[in-house]
């Protein structure tokens, strides 16, 4: 089935349906349509929305139905949003009406409508197990019709049930049954598809436990079993969803669903489909992303590091507490355009920071083009720099404080900066201030950045918190030719900590397989994960950022003990990160690959993969944007085609015969 573009529908206490575009806020700048045409008349966008819908909806004029369309949530007090039920003996239908979406971006909005229906059944004929695969419902019951339960303390949880007077809830043998019916966008030549349930939440009514249900109709199904007040379940995108009720351990304390979700997709099939990389909403956070950043100034770009698509452009975070050998200096300065000297980076000198400015000395003298870029953490006090003494005399003032009193202290070992005190933040600032004044570095970078995960930045011109206000100080007080980036984006984040990118230069990406995880959102999968990060970075380049794309081999394998079984396992899972970073690549963006950053000769890692031969090769620009289909990704390079399918997390780089080594 594919799956993009994508609506998205959650009903129950939550129902997500999803319609990417918003007449007040889209932007179609950069896409994957590579014929060069910026007519409307030629494209079709990826076109997402989510509701969120609960049993009461339609009576109500609460959050009982939310709707996310990528950029805002509304609910149905919103004059776009509306609905209707309809109860039948054996059924009820809810009709759910939007009209706050612009699904072909022509400045008018158009009308998106879809019926639920709701089916009850008893005395359907169940086996259950509770190994996954092997429980059955090979027969529904007779008609019965489906209720909805509204907790008398709690108006804004409800259920959906059947009706048997056995009390409230899915007994054992009752059935719902989920079908989606006439759907239809108002828009010309646009399809409504749909594309399946895939997401349920259940509740319990009354207390109890060991609620069981079975999910689906024939056999070979999985089961469930809960004891708390609520769960979530899982499962591929099904046509029509059936749950049976197989037993609970109290006979009248029962359960029933309170959220369903599904998905739609909305697009032109006679059109080409455009990848908007500045929209969000085929993800269940959408909303949560806000407006895009401002472009980078050109006059900041041509502050970047060197750039060229004759082999694949890579940056190196490294660090060393002994001095770097010449043959890792040459090593660093003949195969990276950006290396970030990270944390404990004495060099064989007494402080951090000269160190660093010893070793930055030596790349320059080598290859004076190479950006060198200082570390200096955000909220975490690590020891070693010369400015450690002014920290100590104010240690109690500026660090983080326990409950009883106590310093706070980061893994047992390290204090915790406290931004809202005025003059740590004026120690924080100066010090790299004073750094990068040193003619051999280049900028600073920004380590722990959970803190910027706001949006937006500022209110009435001033910013949203303290750290903002240190970071933003950070940003204005730099010399101008020095570049700011930070450990900023990161799809795992509240708003993936985009807005930040207004005060960066740039972003370092780790972790960039992490999902989010939030109870009141859908379920998000590695996949997806992966497919925002993608997303995150293509923005950043879209807007004339850098991006500094970390990776490791991609393996659930050990890590070798021996040094040269690590090279091995090195070259051996290199496909997959470099697969992605390859689909999301663009000028300014730069590829790491490493084992570790420590370049200590004695700890034998591996913190330099100019070896491997797929880093060396020829590469060649870009033939075109990529071609995202669901969750597999397809580019092509001059020298080589990339095929990446997230999914079953596979890569396959097909390189030409003249990808010969660069060398």
């Amino acid at each position: 089935m594919n799956k993009l573009p994508l609506i998205f529908v959650s009903l129950g206490l939550s129902l997500f349906v999803v319609a990417c575009g918003n007449s007040s806020s889209s932007s179609d700048s950069v896409s994957s349509d590579t014929s060069g045409s910026t007519s409307n008349s030629t494209k079709s966008y990826q076109n997402e929305t989510w509701f969120s819908l609960s049993a009461q909806a339609c009576a109500t004029d609460n959050d009982a139905l939310y709707i996310n369309n990528g950029f805002e949530l509304v609910n149905q007090k919103s004059d776009d949003l509306s609905c209707t039920i309809y109860e039948g003996d054996d059924e009820l239908v809810y009709s759910i009406r939007w009209v706050g979406s612009d699904f072909d971006r022509d400045g008018v909005n158009d009308t998106f409508t879809y019926d639920l229906r709701v089916e009850g059944f008893s005395g359907s004929t169940y086996s259950y197990s509770e190994t996954a695969g092997e429980s059955s419902m090979t027969e529904l019951g007779e008609p019965a019709a489906p209720t909805t339960w509204i907790d008398d303390e709690d108006d804004s949880s409800s259920v959906w049930d059947v009706e048997d007077g056995n009390g409230t809830g899915l007994s054992a043998g009752q059935s719902l049954r989920f079908t989606i019916e006439n759907a239809e966008a108002s828009v010309s030549g646009y399809n409504a598809d749909f594309n399946g349930f895939n997401y349920i939440e259940v509740m319990e009514t009354d207390g109890g436990r060991e609620h069981t249900h079975i999910r689906g109709e024939g056999t070979d199904l999985d089961s469930a079993s809960f004891d708390t007040s609520t769960s979530t379940y899982s499962f591929d995108d099904v046509d029509e969803f059936v749950i049976t009720g197989s037993g609970d351990y109290y006979s009248t304390k029962t359960w029933g669903i309170t959220n369903i979700q599904f998905s739609f997709s909305i697009t032109n099939p006679d059109l080409v489909t455009v990848w908007d990389v500045m929209d969000y909403s085929r993800y269940g956070i959408g909303p949560m992303y806000g407006d895009v950043y401002p472009e980078e100034e050109t006059a900041r770009q041509e502050l970047f590091p060197e750039f060229s698509w004759d082999t694949m452009p890579r940056w190196l975070a490294v660090r060393n507490s002994e001095a770097y050998t010449d043959e890792q200096i040459e090593t660093i300065a003949n195969n990276y355009q950006l290396v970030m000297l990270e944390k404990a980076n004495k060099a064989g000198f007494d402080t951090i920071d000269e160190g660093i400015k010893d070793t930055a000395s030596r790349l320059k003298a080598i290859n004076p083009d190479i950006k060198i870029i200082f570390y200096w953490n955000t909220q975490i006090h690590y020891t070693g720099y010369s400015s450690d003494d002014e920290y100590e005399e104010n240690v109690e003032e500026w660090s983080t404080l326990n409950d009883d009193g106590s310093i706070y202290m980061f893994k047992d070992l390290y204090y915790w900066y406290d931004e809202s005190v005025e003059g740590l933040r004026d120690w924080w600032i100066d010090f790299p201030v004073t750094v990068v004044s040193d003619e051999n570095i280049d900028g600073v970078f920004i380590d722990k950045m959970p803190e910027a995960a706001v949006d937006p930045l500022f209110i009435d011109g001033e910013p949203v918190t303290d750290y903002i206000d240190m970071i933003n100080t950070l940003w204005g007080s730099m010399p101008e030719d020095k570049l700011l980036m930070g450990n900023n984006l990161r799809g795992e984040r509240d708003y993936g900590s985009r807005a930040a990118m207004e005060i960066l230069d740039g972003s370092y990406l780790e972790r960039w397989a992490f999902t989010y995880d939030d109870w009141e959102l859908p379920e998000q999968t590695t996949a997806d994960a992966i497919s925002i990060s993608i997303q995150l970075m293509r923005e950043a380049l879209a807007q004339g950022k850098f991006i500094n794309f970390q990776t490791s081999p991609w393996t659930d394998e050990e890590v070798p003990d021996n040094y040269d079984d690590k090279l091995v396992y090195m070259e051996e899972y290199v496909d997959f990160p470099l697969a992605v970073f390859l689909i999301a690549a663009e000028e300014n963006a730069f590829f790491s690959y490493q084992l570790s950053v420590d370049a200590k000769t004695s700890t034998a890692s591996v913190w330099d993969s100019s070896y491997i031969d797929e880093l060396t090769r020829n590469l060649g620009e870009p033939l075109g944007d990529p071609v995202k289909e669901g969750y597999i990704y397809t580019r092509s390079y001059e020298y080589v085609d990339v095929w990446l399918d997230l999914e079953a997390e596979e890569a396959v780089l097909t390189w030409r015969d003249e990808a010969l080594s660069a060398d």
